[in-house]
Protein backbone atom coordinates (compact mmCIF):
# COMPACT_ATOMS: atom_id res chain seq x y z
CA UNK A 1 0.00 0.00 0.00
CA UNK A 2 1.04 3.18 -1.25
CA UNK A 3 0.19 6.98 0.75
CA UNK A 4 0.65 10.03 -1.24
CA UNK A 5 -0.72 13.45 -1.29
CA UNK A 6 -1.85 16.25 -4.09
CA UNK A 7 -1.73 19.88 -2.96
CA UNK A 8 -2.56 23.00 -4.63
CA UNK A 9 -4.48 21.22 -7.78
CA UNK A 10 -7.75 22.21 -8.78
CA UNK A 11 -10.37 19.00 -8.42
CA UNK A 12 -10.57 18.89 -12.37
CA UNK A 13 -6.76 18.73 -12.62
CA UNK A 14 -6.26 16.55 -9.94
CA UNK A 15 -8.86 14.01 -11.18
CA UNK A 16 -7.06 14.25 -14.44
CA UNK A 17 -3.35 13.74 -13.16
CA UNK A 18 -5.11 10.40 -10.96
CA UNK A 19 -6.77 8.78 -14.03
CA UNK A 20 -2.67 9.27 -15.49
CA UNK A 21 -1.66 7.56 -12.23
CA UNK A 22 -4.24 4.54 -12.09
CA UNK A 23 -2.92 3.85 -15.77
CA UNK A 24 0.49 4.31 -15.11
CA UNK A 25 0.67 1.96 -11.96
CA UNK A 26 -2.22 -0.55 -13.89
CA UNK A 27 -4.39 -0.66 -10.55
CA UNK A 28 -7.68 1.58 -9.01
CA UNK A 29 -6.27 4.03 -6.94
CA UNK A 30 -8.14 5.51 -3.48
CA UNK A 31 -9.00 8.94 -3.26
CA UNK A 32 -9.72 10.88 0.18
CA UNK A 33 -11.24 14.20 0.20
CA UNK A 34 -12.25 16.38 2.92
CA UNK A 35 -15.92 16.42 1.92
CA UNK A 36 -18.54 15.25 -0.23
CA UNK A 37 -18.96 18.17 -1.75
CA UNK A 38 -15.05 17.42 -3.05
CA UNK A 39 -16.21 13.75 -3.75
CA UNK A 40 -19.16 14.28 -6.31
CA UNK A 41 -17.00 16.83 -7.88
CA UNK A 42 -14.04 14.65 -8.65
CA UNK A 43 -16.54 12.12 -10.10
CA UNK A 44 -18.09 14.51 -12.47
CA UNK A 45 -14.39 16.14 -13.71
CA UNK A 46 -13.62 12.26 -13.85
CA UNK A 47 -16.46 11.77 -15.85
CA UNK A 48 -16.17 14.85 -18.33
CA UNK A 49 -12.27 13.32 -18.89
CA UNK A 50 -14.12 10.08 -19.80
CA UNK A 51 -12.15 8.30 -16.57
CA UNK A 52 -14.22 5.99 -14.60
CA UNK A 53 -14.76 7.12 -10.96
CA UNK A 54 -17.32 6.10 -8.11
CA UNK A 55 -17.76 8.34 -4.75
CA UNK A 56 -18.17 5.53 -1.81
CA UNK A 57 -20.65 7.28 0.17
CA UNK A 58 -20.20 7.59 4.23
CA UNK A 59 -22.66 8.57 7.42
CA UNK A 60 -22.95 12.13 8.82
CA UNK A 61 -21.99 11.07 11.81
CA UNK A 62 -18.96 9.60 13.54
CA UNK A 63 -18.48 5.65 13.08
CA UNK A 64 -18.94 5.79 17.05
CA UNK A 65 -22.71 7.25 17.26
CA UNK A 66 -25.41 4.87 16.48
CA UNK A 67 -27.53 5.76 13.53
CA UNK A 68 -28.96 4.26 10.70
CA UNK A 69 -28.06 5.16 7.29
CA UNK A 70 -29.86 7.03 5.31
CA UNK A 71 -31.04 5.46 2.72
CA UNK A 72 -29.44 7.90 -0.06
CA UNK A 73 -25.84 6.76 1.81
CA UNK A 74 -26.91 3.18 1.41
CA UNK A 75 -27.77 3.14 -2.36
CA UNK A 76 -24.51 5.49 -2.96
CA UNK A 77 -22.70 2.84 -1.39
CA UNK A 78 -23.81 -0.62 -2.73
CA UNK A 79 -23.35 1.03 -6.26
CA UNK A 80 -19.74 2.43 -5.73
CA UNK A 81 -18.90 -1.18 -4.42
CA UNK A 82 -20.66 -2.43 -7.35
CA UNK A 83 -19.18 -0.86 -9.80
CA UNK A 84 -15.54 -1.53 -8.01
CA UNK A 85 -16.36 -5.62 -8.79
CA UNK A 86 -17.44 -5.55 -11.79
CA UNK A 87 -16.20 -2.45 -13.85
CA UNK A 88 -13.02 -1.35 -15.39
CA UNK A 89 -12.86 1.18 -12.25
CA UNK A 90 -9.86 3.47 -11.48
CA UNK A 91 -10.91 5.68 -8.79
CA UNK A 92 -12.89 5.30 -5.80
CA UNK A 93 -13.12 9.03 -4.21
CA UNK A 94 -14.02 8.68 -0.35
CA UNK A 95 -14.07 11.18 2.68
CA UNK A 96 -12.16 10.21 5.62
CA UNK A 97 -15.28 9.17 7.49
CA UNK A 98 -16.02 6.16 5.15
CA UNK A 99 -12.65 4.69 6.11
CA UNK A 100 -14.22 3.81 9.02
CA UNK A 101 -17.26 1.41 7.35
CA UNK A 102 -17.73 -1.95 8.24
CA UNK A 103 -17.77 -3.61 4.63
CA UNK A 104 -18.45 -7.00 3.64
CA UNK A 105 -15.65 -9.22 2.18
CA UNK A 106 -16.05 -9.37 -2.45
CA UNK A 107 -17.56 -12.69 -2.19
CA UNK A 108 -20.20 -11.91 0.43
CA UNK A 109 -21.07 -8.94 -1.71
CA UNK A 110 -21.19 -10.52 -4.80
CA UNK A 111 -23.98 -13.39 -3.52
CA UNK A 112 -26.13 -10.12 -2.28
CA UNK A 113 -26.12 -8.74 -5.98
CA UNK A 114 -29.14 -10.96 -8.25
CA UNK A 115 -28.83 -10.85 -12.06
CA UNK A 116 -31.78 -11.50 -13.82
CA UNK A 117 -32.50 -12.17 -17.56
CA UNK A 118 -35.67 -12.37 -19.59
CA UNK A 119 -36.07 -16.39 -19.32
CA UNK A 120 -34.64 -16.87 -16.11
CA UNK A 121 -36.35 -19.60 -13.44
CA UNK A 122 -37.01 -16.87 -10.11
CA UNK A 123 -38.85 -17.89 -7.43
CA UNK A 124 -40.60 -15.39 -6.54
CA UNK A 125 -40.77 -16.78 -2.48
CA UNK A 126 -37.18 -16.97 -2.80
CA UNK A 127 -36.73 -13.01 -4.23
CA UNK A 128 -39.25 -11.58 -2.05
CA UNK A 129 -36.78 -13.11 1.28
CA UNK A 130 -33.60 -12.05 -0.71
CA UNK A 131 -34.84 -8.68 -0.55
CA UNK A 132 -36.14 -8.44 2.74
CA UNK A 133 -33.18 -9.52 3.76
CA UNK A 134 -31.04 -6.78 2.22
CA UNK A 135 -32.48 -3.76 3.03
CA UNK A 136 -35.22 -3.38 0.52
CA UNK A 137 -39.13 -3.32 1.83
CA UNK A 138 -42.34 -4.18 0.82
CA UNK A 139 -45.01 -1.44 -0.31
CA UNK A 140 -48.25 -1.32 -2.40
CA UNK A 141 -47.24 0.90 -5.46
CA UNK A 142 -43.17 1.35 -6.13
CA UNK A 143 -42.14 4.74 -5.89
CA UNK A 144 -38.66 5.29 -4.61
CA UNK A 145 -35.17 3.19 -4.36
CA UNK A 146 -35.26 0.01 -2.02
CA UNK A 147 -39.00 -0.83 -2.84
CA UNK A 148 -41.01 -3.50 -4.16
CA UNK A 149 -44.28 -4.90 -4.78
CA UNK A 150 -45.86 -8.11 -5.81
CA UNK A 151 -49.42 -8.46 -7.85
CA UNK A 152 -50.13 -11.43 -9.34
CA UNK A 153 -47.47 -12.68 -11.12
CA UNK A 154 -45.85 -8.48 -11.56
CA UNK A 155 -43.11 -8.34 -9.90
CA UNK A 156 -41.78 -4.23 -9.53
CA UNK A 157 -38.66 -3.18 -8.02
CA UNK A 158 -36.66 -0.23 -7.89
CA UNK A 159 -33.24 -1.07 -7.30
CA UNK A 160 -30.02 1.49 -6.48
CA UNK A 161 -28.08 2.27 -9.60
CA UNK A 162 -31.28 2.83 -11.77
CA UNK A 163 -32.70 6.15 -13.03
CA UNK A 164 -36.38 4.82 -12.34
CA UNK A 165 -38.04 1.30 -10.93
CA UNK A 166 -37.96 -2.18 -12.87
CA UNK A 167 -41.06 -4.35 -13.65
CA UNK A 168 -40.58 -8.43 -13.97
CA UNK A 169 -43.48 -10.23 -15.67
CA UNK A 170 -43.63 -13.69 -14.27
CA UNK A 171 -45.39 -16.88 -15.60
CA UNK A 172 -45.25 -19.17 -13.32
CA UNK A 173 -41.82 -18.88 -12.45
CA UNK A 174 -40.58 -17.95 -15.48
CA UNK A 175 -39.22 -14.18 -16.06
CA UNK A 176 -40.96 -13.46 -19.76
CA UNK A 177 -39.94 -9.42 -19.77
CA UNK A 178 -37.82 -6.91 -17.53
CA UNK A 179 -39.36 -3.68 -18.62
CA UNK A 180 -38.62 -0.09 -17.70
CA UNK A 181 -41.88 1.70 -15.89
CA UNK A 182 -43.20 5.14 -15.23
CA UNK A 183 -43.95 4.85 -10.78
CA UNK A 184 -46.71 7.73 -11.77
CA UNK A 185 -48.53 6.30 -14.44
CA UNK A 186 -47.82 2.54 -13.45
CA UNK A 187 -47.04 1.96 -17.52
CA UNK A 188 -44.07 -0.28 -18.72
CA UNK A 189 -41.97 1.24 -20.55
CA UNK A 190 -38.37 0.25 -22.94
CA UNK A 191 -37.24 -3.38 -22.32
CA UNK A 192 -34.32 -4.32 -20.57
CA UNK A 193 -31.93 -6.97 -21.09
CA UNK A 194 -30.61 -7.68 -18.02
CA UNK A 195 -31.15 -6.65 -14.38
CA UNK A 196 -28.87 -6.40 -11.07
CA UNK A 197 -29.98 -6.13 -8.15
CA UNK A 198 -27.86 -4.65 -6.02
CA UNK A 199 -28.42 -5.09 -2.24
CA UNK A 200 -29.46 -1.67 0.25
CA UNK A 201 -27.97 -3.37 3.11
CA UNK A 202 -24.05 -4.57 3.16
CA UNK A 203 -25.26 -7.40 5.45
CA UNK A 204 -28.53 -9.58 5.29
CA UNK A 205 -30.97 -8.98 8.60
CA UNK A 206 -33.58 -11.41 8.08
CA UNK A 207 -34.76 -14.59 10.04
CA UNK A 208 -31.79 -16.90 9.73
CA UNK A 209 -29.41 -14.01 10.53
CA UNK A 210 -31.67 -13.40 13.59
CA UNK A 211 -31.68 -16.72 14.36
CA UNK A 212 -27.81 -17.49 14.14
CA UNK A 213 -27.25 -14.46 16.40
CA UNK A 214 -29.69 -15.86 19.04
CA UNK A 215 -28.08 -19.12 19.21
CA UNK A 216 -24.61 -17.12 19.30
CA UNK A 217 -25.80 -15.14 22.26
CA UNK A 218 -26.91 -18.23 24.22
CA UNK A 219 -23.68 -20.24 23.86
CA UNK A 220 -21.87 -17.56 24.49
CA UNK A 221 -23.82 -16.77 27.20
CA UNK A 222 -23.88 -19.95 28.88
Amino acid sequence: THLGTMEGLPIPAAAWVSELLAEALDRPLMIVVPHEADGLAWVESAALTGASAAYFSSPSLSPYQETDLSLQVRAVESVALHQLLTKDLHTVVCTPRALFRRLPTPRAFRSAVLEIESGDEVSMEELVDHLNRFGFQRTDLVSEIGDFAVRGGIFDLFPPGLEGPIRLDLFGDTVESIREFDSLDQRSQAEVERLAIVPLSLFPAGEGEATELADLLVVEGG
